[in-house]
Formats: C-alpha cells, sequence, structure tokens
C-alpha cells in the first residue's frame, strides 16, 4: 500500500505538519495503521473511502466493497485487499487532481 508521484509530495508535506513523521517513517506501519493515516490525509483534501461489508445471502459468499466518489469497486473477498485497493483508486483520484490544479496555474512546470 502505497502512494505515488505528486500525491505522495502532498502526502509528505501533510504528514509533517500533522504528524511529523515523512512519508518513509509512515511507510513503515502495518497496512492497517497506514490505512488509517493515508483516510485521514485523503479525507483531508476531500476524497472519502467508504468500505463496505455484505453478508451474504442462500449462494452468495460475504464480500466487501469500496466506494470512492461514487466509484464502487468489484466484489472483493477481504478487507486488507478491499483497504489496498480504496487507497490506490484515491491516490489515482488525488494525482490526477493535483495536475489539473497544476494545469490551471499560469507558469508551472508540470512534468
Amino acid at each position: 500500500m502505497k502512494l505515488t508521484d505528486k500525491c505522495k509530495v502532498d502526502f509528505e508535506k501533510w504528514s509533517i505538519k500533522n504528524y511529523g513523521l515523512e512519508y518513509d517513517v509512515i511507510n513503515l506501519l502495518k497496512d492497517s495503521m497506514k490505512y488509517g493515516v493515508y483516510v485521514d490525509y485523503f479525507d483531508s483534501v476531500g476524497i472519502v473511502i467508504s468500505i463496505g461489508f455484505y453478508k451474504g445471502v442462500g449462494n452468495v459468499k460475504p464480500y466487501y466493497q469500496w466506494d470512492i466518489e461514487d466509484i464502487f469497486s468489484e466484489d472483493i473477498e477481504t478487507r486488507k485487499e478491499t483497504r489496498k485497493e480504496a487507497i490506490e483508486k484515491a491516490n489515482e483520484i488525488r494525482n490526477k487532481t493535483l495536475i489539473i490544479e497544476q494545469i490551471k496555474k499560469p507558469n508551472t512546470n508540470i512534468l
């Protein structure tokens, strides 16, 4: 469970300000703990991650799903995998948002 590109840079600024910790230190945490910190970051930038558990009925096995900005995942077997996929999707959304914000600013380098 890792952040990439502009999202990673933005997260590190946020985590230093809020926790006094750099990305590499937070990345040493167990995934369940890292997930909580990442969710706090994404909440702070308006990307809300929801995870739901759905009991199976009859022949349908129980499953998890994530929801971010009305984008829903496929059915996923474990909470751990659901969290990982949700963070990856939130990272993708944040990177796109940061690129768009940078394009809108005059005289900035987007590379």
